[in-house]
């Protein structure tokens, strides 16, 4: 599912073009690419959580500024030590608040991966940033940091 985000991150997002606006013919075009049916079906409806947090519902659990986050047991389990250790960097840099952080932490969970490594994370980083309001001048520094790392990599 992960490489079906990538994927429309990278043919519409990133090269600035829209995506088909006809959601049956974008999936159409997805299994021609070669993605199987169930991981298109999990990636849109990843995709249409991630749209409905951005539209104004924000999670109860949202930390507000300031705040310490202590990771449940689950959490520590399925984003190992690297992948806590980042967002904590990128939130003491400055590059994420409070609010992002949990988004990035829930769609991340929303996988349902039982570990996640540094590299896709950093993909699910830059997914959710890209998608948040006013913090689109992120977008050139987190593709640099992300895809000059996983070149190659990921596919």
């Amino acid at each position: 599912m992960l490489d079906v985000l990538l994927y429309l991150f990278e043919h519409y997002v990133d090269e600035g073009r829209d995506a088909p606006r006809d959601e049956a013919l974008l999936k159409s075009m997805l299994e021609d690419a070669g993605f199987q049916q169930a991981d298109i079906h999990k990636a849109f409806v990843w995709l249409e959580d991630l749209m409905r947090q951005r539209n104004g519902s924000e999670d109860a659990n949202s930390a507000t500024g300031g705040s310490f986050r202590v990771f449940s047991r689950e959490e520590c389990l399925r984003l190992n030590r690297d992948c806590r250790g980042y967002l904590l960097a990128l939130e003491r840099g400055g590059l994420v608040d409070a609010t992002a952080r949990e988004k990035i932490i829930e769609r991340a969970l929303a996988l349902d991966l039982e570990e996640l490594d540094l590299d896709r994370f950093k993909l699910i980083i830059m997914i959710v940033l890209a998608n948040q309001p006013g913090e689109e001048h992120l977008q050139d520094w987190l593709e640099a940091l992300i895809f000059d790392n996983l070149a190659g990599r990921v596919h």
